[in-house]
């Protein structure tokens, strides 16, 4: 999850990807504050090597991405039937690689947090895998925005085990972001899922006062 709060004409939270949250940080001028959990950096980061700790099944994403487009596209639909149609267990099979142990007991220990995976897979990829391609080729190519001209408060949470988004990538834009209105938590032993158990109502309170809209209608 990674969300945004506007003010137009009334406060409201957008879940956009992490590098769409910064970008309408840095650009949408009705945005009041950013919230980026596991949010991948941008891929000719400076000093990151981007693949480092991800999972063998991201590494082979992104090697079929830099193939171009057709590559990926028939790389992502030969992993599509698994991904649908499936139960927690299957999906948590089908996505070993990516998925480190702090995922896996999440998924299984909060039922609603699995199935939630299990039913956002069944939609998104019911007929095609094209929404799957569509973000991967943007995960490789540039952003189209400076991270200086964020003016906003963003809150930057990452899990130290994630095999999706990994620690680097975290570390990465905490030294990177502007440190005035910065607040980073790099948290030891989470991974790209389990980081939100038990941080959810706390997240959104943390981006509510940053936004300085605490305690106003929403």
């Amino acid at each position: 999850m990674n969300c945004l709060l506007t003010s137009r004409p009334f406060y409201r939270a957008e879940c956009p990807p992490g590098p769409h949250a910064l970008a309408c940080a840095a650009r949408l001028p009705v945005c009041k504050a950013a919230l980026c959990v596991a949010a991948v950096a941008p891929y000719d980061a400076a000093g990151l090597d981007w693949l480092e700790g991800q999972g063998q099944d991201n590494v082979e994403e992104t090697e079929a991405s830099l193939k171009g487009e057709p590559t990926l596209a028939a790389f992502c639909e030969a992993q599509r039937p698994s991904m649908v149609g499936n139960t927690v267990a299957g999906v948590i099979a089908a996505m070993d690689s990516i998925l480190p142990f702090a995922d896996k007991a999440a998924m299984v220990r909060h039922p609603d947090l699995g199935q939630h995976l299990v039913d956002t897979n069944n939609v998104g990829l019911a007929t095609s895998a094209d929404g799957w391609v569509d973000d991967s080729m943007a995960s490789i190519k540039p952003w189209g925005f400076e991270l200086g001209e964020i003016k906003v408060p963003v809150l930057l949470y990452q899990g130290s085990v994630d095999a999706m988004v990994p620690f680097g990538h975290g570390k990465w834009l905490a030294e990177h972001l502007p440190k005035e209105q910065l607040k980073v938590n790099l948290i030891e032993g989470e991974g790209h899922i389990s980081v939100f158990v038990g941080r959810e109502e706390e997240m959104m309170r943390q981006l509510l006062e940053a936004a300085g809209v605490q305690g106003k209608k929403q």
